[in-house]
């Protein structure tokens, strides 16, 4: 019973990102980002056990939908951070 409430809950979380054309993944990377803070993009990939070729393809599609952007820090070639200091929400309750 409690594996299929789970299942079940799983399956609309996915159709809720699907509706908004966004996987699991991005989801994780926005969580990662929900303290507001910058964030490296090699230390975020590794918080998230994401590997950093992966995340690089996620950041992507964040950043073309303006949920996330990138700036250098320091000395890096590039940081991501989250777009207005992480308020940045998405509406899944259509699902």
């Amino acid at each position: 019973m409690i594996a299929s409430v789970g299942n079940a809950a799983a399956l609309a979380f996915e159709s809720a990102l699907a509706a908004e054309d966004l996987h699991p993944r991005h989801f994780a990377v926005l969580r990662g980002l929900r303290d507001g803070e910058e964030h490296a993009q090699q230390q975020l990939a590794s918080s998230l056990g994401i590997p950093a070729r992966r995340l690089v393809g996620l950041l992507t599609v964040l950043i073309e939908r303006g949920l996330v952007e990138r700036r250098a820090i320091g000395h890096s070639k590039g940081a991501t951070v989250p777009v207005k200091g992480g308020d940045a929400r998405l509406d899944l309750k259509r699902a």
